[in-house]
């Protein structure tokens, strides 16, 4: 990642290893989490959806947070990808659930 890439974050990245479920409409999928913050998450993944899909993602338990994210960049990581999604259109009480997981 370029110091670029870097400098255009707004939120700190958290590593944080959960299981998270998500849907392009199409298929649905359960992968990990590889890491978060308040814009997005990045996800490891068998099989990569398309940069700018909008997904459904579900994330944790009791209730779970069930929020939508779109794909803004995919790389190829051995026989496994790692997907970049930012979060869509948070909701206040999304914002404090998702606060509430990373910290």
């Amino acid at each position: 990642m370029s110091k670029t890439d870097k400098e255009k974050r707004r939120s700190q990245r958290l590593p944080l290893h959960i299981e998270i479920n998500f849907s392009d409409g199409k298929r649905f999928y359960s992968e990990f989490v590889m890491d978060v913050s308040m814009g997005g998450l990045q996800v490891e993944t068998t099989i990569p959806c398309n940069k700018d899909d909008i997904l459904t993602l579900t994330l944790g338990e009791f209730p779970p947070l069930k929020v939508k994210g779109v794909v803004r960049w995919i790389k190829r990581d051995g026989f496994k990808y790692r997907m970049g999604l930012e979060f869509c259109d948070l909701t206040t009480e999304q914002e404090k659930r998702l606060r509430e997981m990373i910290s």
